[in-house]
């Protein structure tokens, strides 16, 4: 269907636009409180009627004709684009073509060191792919590149740090400073998932034998039978206990114990280690939440006081293990 720019298209447009754009404003507003930055919605003295931007101090070419802006910006009417940083070029003098030929010169000489040292700062993220090319060079502006900040990212944390260490990088290329080439290599940084097939299959692997692995599906079985599991649906693998976290922790940590999971602590015989963090990934409580360190919590204290502790642990122990016993015990 062709979109026809009636005035109620122009409306909804408008009305959904500043619903979309509210929390992207509210996140550039963050950078107020950063000290380093100033709020400065304009280019080479024109206001910017639609555009957030908060800038580092400007940076000049020894001939006068380039300056260089270092900055976070955020066009209101734009929320699908987002919130992005880099380098603005702004042209002061000379032929346009020319100075922007400059300008993706000295990108192409300094890339290789914003993205090693920009990756060298951030250990699980991969800055390879995420310098965008200009799409618009008009009224003597221009971006040699862009970053996209993503959703789930620190305005503060990564966009301004990252904007400063770019800066740093271009005003010691601009004072003469020549960068050695770094071998690169892309990261494989891992997705994590939890409630998936992948992390069934490091759950299953976490078992340590096929032996270890036949002695859970029976637990799962037993489980399954009595009305204590049922299959979550609503995930790709994952299941919901329908017992109580205290009860599931005290069985699951005696389960480990019985197919010998559970190791002691070196410092400390009395403290043991359960192995909580696979099991957490494909099961949910009965409410259908995620355990997280809950588990590992009432297993420590079943009490929530330290009155009664060692007593209670006991009696929860007592109980998994005749359900073990139910299990495992010869037919």
């Amino acid at each position: 269907m062709a979109y026809s720019p009636t005035e109620v298209n122009e409306a909804y447009w408008r009305k959904l636009t500043e619903a979309a754009s509210k929390s992207l404003q509210a996140k550039m507003r963050i950078l107020d409180n950063c000290t380093d930055f100033h709020r400065d919605d304009s280019f080479l003295g024109n206001k910017a009627p639609n555009h957030m931007m908060y800038k580092l101090e400007t940076l000049y070419s020894k001939d006068g004709h380039r300056a260089y802006e270092f900055l976070i910006e955020y066009d209101i009417w734009q929320p699908t684009v987002g919130i992005y940083y880099g380098c603005k070029g702004l042209i002061l003098k000379g032929n346009v073509d020319e100075e922007i030929a400059i300008f993706d010169d000295e990108w192409n000489h300094i890339i290789n060191e914003v993205l090693y040292v920009l990756n060298n700062i951030f250990p699980d993220k991969d800055f390879t792919h995420r310098f965008k090319p200009t799409d618009n060079a008009n009224d003597n502006t221009y971006w040699p590149f862009w970053i996209s900040l993503y959703e789930d990212e620190n305005i503060i944390e990564v966009g301004a740090r990252a904007t400063m260490v770019i800066r740093n990088i271009y005003q010691k290329f601009l004072n003469g400073e020549t960068f050695k080439q770094h071998i690169i290599e892309e990261k494989k940084i891992k997705t994590n998932t939890a409630f998936t097939n992948d992390a069934y299959n490091e759950f299953v692997e976490s078992l340590k034998s096929n032996d270890n692995y036949k002695s859970f599906r029976d637990f799962q079985e037993y489980l399954l039978n009595n009305d204590l599991l049922e299959e979550n649906d609503i995930y790709e693998k994952g299941w919901t206990v329908k017992m109580s976290n205290l009860k599931f922790a005290f069985l699951w940590a005696e389960f480990c114990d019985y197919i010998g999971l559970i190791k002691l602590d070196k410092r400390d015989k009395d403290k043991v280690h359960v192995p909580w963090q696979h099991i957490t990934k494909i099961f949910v409580n009965k409410e259908g939440e995620p355990f997280n360190d809950n588990l590992k919590k009432q297993y420590s204290n079943p009490t929530g006081t330290e009155y009664d502790k060692e007593k209670a642990k006991k009696h929860y122990r007592k109980k998994a293990k005749e359900t073990l016993i139910k299990l495992f015990e010869p037919k």
